[in-house]
């Protein structure tokens, strides 16, 4: 499932395989006044839907948010503290292209979590050099 902006449940279950994502460039901000039960097969999963590298920023560098990232780091915004923004992937410096997306936006707050399964917010790997 794909939700994108602000929603409110009164309780949310995901089960059976169950993933929920937001759009690439987008976020989500969810709220779930109840439980959020999340079962061990089932995931919110918001990997590689952030940002390329930023052109005017990046030669040859790893992905960026709060940090430099690795290699020729991407100067750093956001907060460490509160990871609102979307992540920024890294660009090979041979070919110039971006190689992958940051990684996604999940701002999630659930009177009660029963988390069995996954909350990811990975950023993308590219292994053409590899």
């Amino acid at each position: 499932m794909t939700l994108d902006g602000s929603h409110k449940f009164s309780s949310m279950t995901l089960s059976s395989g169950a993933v929920l994502k937001h759009s690439v460039g987008a976020s989500i901000d969810l709220e779930v006044e109840g439980v959020l039960e999340i079962d061990s097969s089932s995931k919110i999963d918001v990997s590689e839907l952030g940002n390329l590298s930023d052109p005017q920023n990046c030669e040859a560098c790893g992905g960026a948010h709060a940090s430099y990232g690795g290699g020729r780091g991407q100067i750093p915004y956001g907060s460490y503290k509160q990871p609102l923004e979307l992540g920024a992937g890294g660009k090979h410096s041979v070919n110039g292209v971006a190689g992958a997306r940051g990684g996604g936006s999940l701002h999630l707050k659930a009177k009660k979590l029963m988390l069995n399964g996954n909350i990811l917010a990975n950023g993308g790997g590219n292994n053409e050099f590899l």
